[in-house]
């Protein structure tokens, strides 16, 4: 799947929350969670989420945002590229 951002098609691989904008007029709300492949330690069994703070989550690529998508097939970038959206946990 892919996502039109300032007029380039970007793939985002991991849609994650839809909820109403907050203005409630004609769009919503989509996560992109981002970097999914790298936020969890292979090495765990579950793959664990790497901890706040460790040098593999600092790692992490920043490519998290939320975008605003209109019944009109407007979409743009409302929030981010921002750690605060990364799936990590402490």
């Amino acid at each position: 799947m892919a996502i039109v951002d300032n007029d380039t098609a970007v793939p985002k691989p991991f849609y994650n929350d839809v909820t109403p904008a907050p203005d409630r007029r004609n769009a919503v709300l989509v996560v992109e969670m981002g970097s999914r492949g790298v936020i969890r330690n292979p090495a765990t069994t579950p793959p664990a989420l790497w901890p706040l703070g460790s040098p593999e989550a600092a790692a992490i690529p920043v490519t998290a945002r939320i975008f605003r998508v209109t019944v009109h097939g407007g979409i743009r970038s409302a929030i981010g590229p921002t750690p605060e959206i990364l799936m990590r946990t402490g």
